[in-house]
């Protein structure tokens, strides 16, 4: 089992993605997200990413199942445990 804790992570808004991390996505080949931070502010970033033709990874860790489907088309490489492959495939194992 994995277990996160929010903490700062959590204080991540969309408005500071866009305020504070503009500049360093424009200025980056690879941008690597994950969901440990809240979920809109992972669409924003990816946004960003895709806008300035940025290569995007999703780490889809830790399993969540409100993830809109318009965020896969900004992810160029997806990355999944266990757990989310039963979830978005709906399989209650892959083993």
């Amino acid at each position: 089992m994995i277990v996160t804790v929010a903490g700062t992570n959590g204080l991540i808004t969309p408005e500071f993605v866009e305020a504070t991390g503009e500049r360093i996505i424009k200025n980056s080949k690879v941008l690597l997200v994950q969901l440990e931070i809240p979920l809109e502010s992972t669409f924003t970033t990816l946004k960003l990413a895709k806008k300035s033709g940025v290569t995007t990874i999703f780490n889809a860790a830790p399993a969540v199942n409100n993830i809109p489907k318009d965020l896969f088309p900004l992810v160029d490489i997806i990355c999944v445990n266990e757990p989310e492959v039963c979830m978005f495939s709906l399989l209650e194992s892959v083993i």
